[in-house]
């Protein structure tokens, strides 16, 4: 028989300071929005985070009550669920508008092309004469 008492529940021996602070992370991503300018610093820092917390988490645990606490793990886990389900939309949406910005720019910077490769044929350093 082998002892399971090192092999960690679903979230609940996690420590519980990650979890906190992956949920307070993704309402203040959410909070701020699409326009924020730190907007992809404040992912790539919720990124980790998450990767930490799921890491840390166990959530393949040979215990047998396992089953017995999915009423426990969908309570612990649903706001994490909901908040990791606004910062992908919004991440998404982040995405999306950059992707249209730089086709706009795209655009914007083969007509500037297009205009600067008119130049003249002929450049005079000379003024012309006067009658």
């Amino acid at each position: 028989m082998t002892d399971t008492s090192d092999s960690k529940p679903i979230d609940r021996n996690v420590e519980p300071n990650l979890r906190q602070e992956l949920l307070a992370l993704g309402e203040a991503l959410v909070a701020r929005g699409i326009e924020d300018q730190e907007l992809p610093d404040l992912i790539h820092q919720y990124s980790e985070l998450f990767d930490s917390w799921f890491a840390s988490a166990n959530f393949s645990s040979p215990d047998p009550d396992t089953f017995k606490m999915a009423g426990e793990m969908r309570t612990a886990l649903g706001p994490v669920l909901a908040i990791h389900e606004a910062v992908l939309a919004l991440a998404s949406r982040a995405k999306d508008l950059t992707e249209a910005e730089l086709k706009s720019l795209r655009t914007r910077g083969k007509g500037i092309l297009a205009y600067v490769d008119t130049m003249p044929k002929k450049v005079s350093l000379t003024r012309g004469r006067k009658g």
